[in-house]
This record gives C-alpha cells, sequence and structure tokens, in this order.
C-alpha cells in the first residue's frame, strides 16, 4: 500500500485493512493453508468419531473402510479383531488432534509475525505522514489526536487484526463441523442453521449501534490524550496559577464521558456472549428432544450416530458463540482503524510539493514578488510583498506583534506557499528547488529552541553523520557553550531531558547556535534569538550569533532595534505590508514607521 488513503467507492478503512494484508501476501497465504490444514484435520478426528462409537458401542459392527486396501489394512486395521481397529481409529484420532494443535500453533505463530510486521510498517507511515504534511496542518490539528492514533490506537488495531484472523480460522472450522453433521443428518443440521441464523439475526441491529459508539469511543480516547498532553506540557503554568483544581475538574469531565461512553459499548457487547450462550443450550435441548422423538425412536438414526452430531454440535455451538462475540468486540475496535484511516489520507491535508532542481545556497539573492499568504481563506497575513534580500548581507524585519514577520521569513524557508506571488532564489521560485537541500542550506534560530531527551552531544550534531568530536567542540566553543558544558555530569554524553529542561533558556540558544554553527548554513535567520533572554544570558548569545552571522545571509527578526541597528538593510512590515526599507539611518532620518519604534524604545516621545 502506498502511503496514501483516498476516498473512493466502498468502505475506505476496510480498504486499508485489506491493502495492509495484501502487502503480507506470503505469510497471509501461509496462514490461510494452515487453517485450512487444521480444518481438514479436525474434520479427520471428528470424522472418525462416528465408527469409534459404533466400534466402542457395538464390537460386531462393520469396520470402517475407505476402499484403498493398503490404508484400510495398514492404518484401520480391518482385517483385525474389533480392539484392534479400536485401537487403530484411536490412534489416527489422536495423530490428527495433535498435528490439528502443531499446526494451528503454528499458524497463530506466522499470524502473530504478521499483525506485528504490519503495526511496525503502519506505525513508521504515520509517523512519515505526520513528519510530510506542510506545518499548516498542526496550526489546525490537535497533537493529542495525532499521539493517540500512533500509539494508542494501534495497539487497538492489533486486537482487530487478531479478531479477523479468528474470524477466518473460526470460519473454517465452521465449515467443515457444518459439513460432518449434514452427513450426520442434514434434517439435524438445518435445525442448528436455523438456531444459528436466528443468534446472527439478533445480533445485527446491537451491531449497527456497536459501530457507532466505536467512533465515539475512539474520539473519547484521543480527547483523554489530549488533555493529558496539555496537562504535563502546561504543568508549570497550571502550578503558577494554582489552577490543579480547575484542571482536574476540566480532566475529569473528559475522563467522565469516555467512562460513559465504555460502559455503554460494554454493556451492548457484552450482551453477545450469553445471548449466544442461552441459544446454544435451547438448540441443545431441542436437538436431543428432536432427535430422540424423530430420528432414533423410529430407526432413521443410530445412538452413535447422535452421540456424534452432539459432539461435534458442542464443539460448533462455542465457535458460533465466540464469533458473535467477538463481532461485537470488532465494531468496537472499528473506531480505531477509522481514525487511523483518516491520518493516513492525503486528499484533505496540506502538502508542499517537491522540487526537483538542486540548491546549495544564493549567489545573488532572494526576492519576494506579490506575495501574499493567510492560514485561513479570508484572513490575509503578508499582502503583496515585494522586496529583495541581497546574498551575504544582513537583513533585519522589524514591525508590532502580528505585522507578520515570523510568516515572512517562514515562506522564505518555504515551511509555507504564498497563496500569491513568487519567493525566489537567483531568480528560480522556491517550489522548482528540492526542499531537502533548501533545508541544508538554511538554519533558523529562534526563541523557542526544542532541544531533544538525548546528549549534548547529539543535540548539538543532530541530523548530521559521521561528524567528529573536534567538529562538535569546535562548534561548541564558537557558541560560548563550553563554559556550561564543562560544568554538566557527563559533559557532552549528558542526557538533556524533555525538551532542555536541564538548561536555562540562554544555555538551549547556545546549544541551538552550536547546531546551526556546524552545520554552516548558506542562509541564517534569527527570529528573536534573544527576546526571552536576561542580559547576561543575551550578551553571550547575541557574542556566539556574531560569529554565526559572519559570511552569510542573514534574516533576521528583532523587537529590540538595538541588535539591528547595524543591518545592512531593515524592512519594516506593518499588517503584512512593507511599509518602509533602508538602513537604519536612513529610515531614522526619513521619520518614518521605524523612527515611531525607535522614538517609542528610547523614550523619545
Amino acid at each position: 500500500m502506498h502511503n496514501t488513503v483516498r476516498r473512493g467507492k466502498g468502505d475506505p478503512s476496510i480498504g486499508v485493512m485489506r491493502a495492509l494484508l495484501g502487502e503480507e501476501k506470503r505469510r497471509f497465504s501461509l496462514t490461510l493453508v494452515l487453517a485450512a490444514v487444521a480444518a481438514v484435520l479436525e474434520g479427520i478426528g471428528i470424522g472418525l468419531l462416528l465408527p469409534f462409537l459404533e466400534n466402542l458401542l457395538n464390537p460386531n459392527s462393520s469396520p470402517l473402510a475407505t476402499g484403498w486396501s493398503w490404508f484400510d489394512r495398514v492404518v484401520l486395521a480391518v482385517d483385525q479383531e474389533a480392539l484392534g481397529r479400536l485401537y487403530r481409529v484411536s490412534a489416527v484420532i489422536l495423530c490428527s488432534i495433535w498435528l490439528r494443535v502443531l499446526v494451528a500453533y503454528a499458524g497463530s505463530v506466522i499470524g502473530t509475525t504478521m499483525v506485528e510486521a504490519i503495526l511496525d510498517r503502519l506505525r513508521r507511515r504515520l509517523v512519515d505522514q505526520v513528519q510530510s504534511v506542510a506545518v499548516s496542518f498542526f496550526s489546525t490539528a490537535r497533537t493529542g489526536d495525532i499521539l493517540n492514533t500512533i500509539t494508542s490506537e494501534i495497539n487497538r488495531l492489533k486486537s482487530l487484526f487478531e479478531i479477523s484472523r479468528m474470524f477466518i480460522v473460526t470460519g473454517l472450522m465452521i465449515v467443515t463441523y457444518l459439513v460432518i453433521i449434514v452427513v450426520l443428518s442434514w434434517q439435524l443440521a438445518l435445525l442448528t442453521l436455523a438456531f444459528c441464523g436466528l443468534l446472527f439475526g439478533v445480533l445485527s441491529g446491537l451491531l449497527r449501534k456497536l459501530k457507532r459508539s466505536g467512533r465515539v469511543i475512539a474520539q473519547n480516547r484521543a480527547n483523554v490524550s489530549m488533555m493529558t498532553n496539555e496537562i504535563i506540557g502546561g504543568i508549570r503554568t497550571i502550578n503558577e496559577f494554582g489552577t490543579q483544581a480547575y484542571e482536574g475538574r476540566r480532566f475529569g469531565a473528559v475522563s467522565e464521558e469516555a467512562r460513559v461512553q465504555n460502559v455503554a459499548a460494554y454493556v451492548r457487547s457484552a450482551i453477545a456472549g450469553p445471548l449466544s450462550q442461552g441459544i446454544a443450550a435451547t438448540t441443545l435441548i431441542v436437538m436431543v428432544i428432536v432427535a430422540v422423538q424423530l430420528l432414533i425412536w423410529p430407526g432413521y438414526m443410530s445412538t452413535a450416530a447422535l452421540f456424534a452430531f452432539l459432539v461435534v454440535l458442542l464443539r460448533l455451538l462455542p465457535l458460533v458463540q465466540s464469533v458473535n462475540t467477538s463481532r461485537a468486540v470488532w465494531f468496537v475496535y472499528r473506531g480505531a482503524l477509522d481514525r487511523v484511516t483518516d491520518l493516513l489520507r492525503r486528499d484533505d491535508k496540506p502538502y508542499l510539493v517537491d522540487g526537483n532542481r538542486p540548491f546549495s545556497g544564493i549567489a545573488n539573492s532572494i526576492r519576494l514578488d506579490g506575495v501574499s499568504f493567510g492560514y485561513e481563506p479570508k484572513q490575509v497575513v503578508i499582502d503583496a510583498v515585494t522586496l529583495e534580500i541581497p546574498r551575504g548581507k544582513i537583513t533585519a524585519v522589524v514591525g508590532a506583534s502580528g505585522a507578520g514577520k515570523s510568516t515572512l521569513v517562514d515562506l522564505i524557508a518555504r515551511f509555507y506557499d504564498p497563496d500569491q506571488g513568487i519567493v525566489s532564489f537567483d531568480g528560480v521560485d522556491c517550489r522548482e528547488l528540492r526542499i531537502a537541500d533548501m533545508r541544508r542550506a538554511i538554519s533558523v534560530v529562534n526563541q523557542h529552541t526544542f532541544l531533544f531527551n538525548d546528549s549534548v552531544r547529539n543535540n548539538i550534531a543532530y541530523g548530521l553523520e559521521g561528524v567528529s568530536e573536534a567538529s562538535i567542540r569546535e562548534a561548541a566553543e564558537e557558541a560560548n557553550a563550553m563554559e556550561f558544558i564543562r560544568e554538566l555530569t557527563d559533559e557532552f554524553d549528558t542526557m538533556l531531558g524533555e525538551r532542555g529542561a536541564r538548561l536555562s533558556g540562554g544555555q538551549r540558544q547556545r546549544i541551538a547556535i552550536a547546531r546551526a554553527l556546524l552545520r554552516n548554513p548558506d542562509i541564517l535567520i534569527l527570529d528573536e534569538a534573544t527576546s526571552a533572554l536576561d542580559s547576561v544570558s543575551e550578551h553571550l548569545v547575541q557574542e556566539s550569533l556574531e560569529r554565526l552571522m559572519e559570511g552569510r545571509t542573514v534574516i533576521v527578526i528583532a523587537h529590540r532595534l538595538s541588535t539591528v541597528e547595524s543591518a545592512d538593510q531593515i524592512i519594516v512590515l506593518e499588517n503584512g505590508r512593507v511599509q518602509e526599507v533602508g538602513t537604519y539611518k536612513e529610515l531614522i532620518e526619513k521619520k518614518g514607521q521605524l523612527w515611531e519604534y525607535h522614538a517609542l524604545q528610547y523614550q523619545l516621545v
């Protein structure tokens, strides 16, 4: 199955399931073959039950013979006494039982291996899907939903596949038993089918309700996961505001809804078992009465044949009960399959189309021509922007909060594509360039540095392979990070905790700068890189940033005008439009928008 899911005819979720099984043709086929062999062996063992009982109850009865003289003589011992024939038939029955047990075990192991392989590929595809969608997808998607789908719902799919495999194995066994009871007595077989049909019919309406409940339960699980993720992620804020009780009530409401729906679904699904047991017991009692009165007493059926029929029936009815119970459970877990299918869909998600032209950096400039962009159709954030960013120069972008500064640099880095206009590098539309090449040529350092729960070394060398220890240390030195790294317990081997929790804001920034230095980008974007730091940390970070900026094309976003006074050009944005462009001195002398910011910050008015 390709890494895509599209809406089409039929149920797309079932289509995904078939495609996944189709990728495991060899193991799936082997599972089917082993299930069929197990059913045949079961049929042989049960089929020999009647001559076994006949021989046991009536030693003078005719011996069982297949017509194959060698088989009848060597295996079934038709030329021996009744006791010898009894031993041989018993041995054949036991051999068929043990062979069936071994074949069923092999089928179970292969089936489990197949399911685990499917789930492994499915997890990888979901992660690939999350990484391939455009960044704009995450502005509306809920992280808790995605996390719940990739973890919890995938685990529930294991039960779904196991139930599906059980349907196949059990279905073949049921067919085998049905063939045997038809041979033993077609009249009683018809009566059995009538009761089974009644049971399936009664449960059909219940299962339709369970199908709807499965989707609701899956959504409730996602809500619980989302709330848990928010509480853990915002634990500092919760403690700062003392809102533990408030968050407890919010989580309690979501958890209560999940509890109510789970109980309701269980009440509906649990009835399948007792209902099946009741109908099975009724079937058995009615069968005995009908058989004795209408078949045994009139002489149409032997007592041994009835015993054999009842033995088969006692093995058949639990299987029917198991299928009905599993049908109910299948519909409860079906919601997990729907959620996985929805996350795999590509037709309802934004993607960046990769270009085919290589890119290693710019020779002249970056240009934006008539670029407009909005996160929502009627919400314009960047409005008809035209500007040029020369190679090897420092370009600062300033403006009030919400002016569109970060969105502008995100368009340059191609995290988004413009709704109108063109972003070009040396005259080439960025949509024609390979995204991977652009990512290697551009580094972004912003105020919210993300560090992984990994060592200092791996965080600095993130995404790079074969980097020498000397290069990592040199990058850390240039980023003013060596001083605090030496104080860490294991220096470069120190694990930084989730999101770099063991480091201060300034230390995290210096790790991010070391990471950028090691990548040696052609284009550097600094998005409020020092805005959240104290004066000491800011000085250290600013010093390391100056080293990082040398010889590169730099785009700086900053609220503090003192950090961009030396920029080669300054672009002033207001409500998504370019208000003025020039050097700091030129724009101050012009006394336009930048002058107003300057006067406000330096309290000149």
